[in-house]
């Protein structure tokens, strides 16, 4: 089995009398990635949690921060999103980083949230929203440049209205200024970063989810979590998200070469000292009592697959016999919510330097070395 990619996941934990250094830590984090050759990094996006809820400020800020990785999210949970300004800001985002981003996305109906809030949440006639799927493509599609046609009041001493008009002249510095070559608007959300559409994730627990990405032309991340109808009972989680990601490979669309990204928590023990095996073996026991037994709601079941703790070697033996793994193009360190700094350098360390390499992985630095 051999990857072409390496990733992490990361949520930002901050503490609350204290964010801006959780912030700061997580860009570092970045940073170090970027050294040691990832790929890309995404951001976990929590809403009314210690952690970011904003990505693409802060993907602006880890782009100023950075010159190659890749910054993504895993995800924006789009019901929660003004289609519109959402994409305004990821187009922002993607120009302040030269097109360095990865955005991810899942959706859902509305759900969660006492009554006489759905509004707050949601927006003021949050009934009559499309929270399919579709709102998905929709953010896409606007961000890639979907034509928007605006009725622009006239304005000014002139009082001359302004049609949109696409143009890479300078910005005029005249004493009156009204735009870009004379022309203040345009007919597609600003500023366009050519390319941006095709980086598009979601994030896929489900065989439906599945489909729906392969034939609308979605990236895929999938992680440590599937749902489903109570068939799944029968299988292992392996042999069940093992179909999930056949099931996305044999639905693609014509022409459509989809990137699976398999997020798995992994957490080498190699050289840890007495505290730090410790804290990772407590780690693991707390978990693993959810992954014995699926969940149910209602007809549908949730499996969270066991996380993995052991030494490098255990590390390679879980991934190569993972069904699911064959399938992937990119391993995603799913890094844990509650560790601290030297533990996520640690992990980032050891898979990049022991781990991604024995699946065939080069880091991205050699790789640009030698295709120079």
């Amino acid at each position: 089995m051999s990857i072409t990619s390496l990733s992490f996941v990361h949520i930002f934990p901050f503490a609350p009398a204290n964010p801006a250094d959780g912030l700061e830590e997580g860009i570092r984090l970045f940073q170090l990635a970027e050294l040691l050759g990832y790929d890309a990094g995404y951001i976990r996006t929590r809403h009314l949690q210690f952690a970011p809820a904003g990505p693409a400020v802060l993907q602006a800020a880890i782009g100023q921060r950075t010159s190659s990785i890749e910054i993504g999210n895993a995800c924006i949970v789009a019901q929660y999103e003004n289609p519109f300004n959402l994409a305004e800001e990821i187009a922002l985002a993607a120009a302040l980083t030269r097109g360095r981003l990865r955005p991810g996305f899942s959706v859902a109906p509305p759900r969660g949230f006492e009554n006489g809030l759905e509004g707050l949440f949601y927006g003021a006639g949050w009934q009559h929203e499309d929270f399919s799927r579709q709102r998905l493509n929709k953010i896409r599609s606007l961000v890639g440049g979907e034509k928007i046609r605006l009725e622009v009041p006239a304005f000014g001493p002139a009082a001359v209205g302004h049609k949109a008009e696409q143009s890479d002249e300078v910005r005029d510095t005249s004493p009156s200024p009204t735009g870009i070559n004379g022309h203040l608007f345009s007919d597609r959300i600003e500023p366009h970063w050519p390319g941006i559409e095709d980086k598009f994730w979601v994030a896929s627990t489900s065989l439906d989810s599945a489909i729906w990405s392969a034939e609308n032309r979605w990236h895929v991340i999938y992680d440590n979590m599937i749902h489903g109808d109570k068939s799944l009972g029968f299988c292992s989680f392996d042999q069940a998200q093992a179909r999930q990601v056949q099931v996305y490979r044999e639905h693609q669309a014509p022409g459509f070469i989809g990137q699976l990204a398999h997020g798995r928590v992994v957490v080498p023990t190699d050289g840890a000292n007495g505290d730090q095996a410790a804290k990772y073996q407590a780690y693991l026991d707390e978990r693993t009592p959810r992954t014995l037994a699926p969940i149910e709601f209602g007809d549908q079941l949730s499996f969270i697959r066991k996380d993995t703790v052991g030494t490098v070697s255990q590390i390679l033996d879980d991934l190569n016999g993972d069904p699911s793994f064959g399938y992937a193009d990119e391993l995603a360190i799913l890094l844990p919510f509650t560790f601290d700094f030297d533990d996520y350098r640690r992990i980032l360390e050891l898979v990049a330097t022991e781990v991604a390499p024995a699946l065939g992985w080069r880091p991205a630095t050699e790789r640009l070395v030698t295709v120079g």
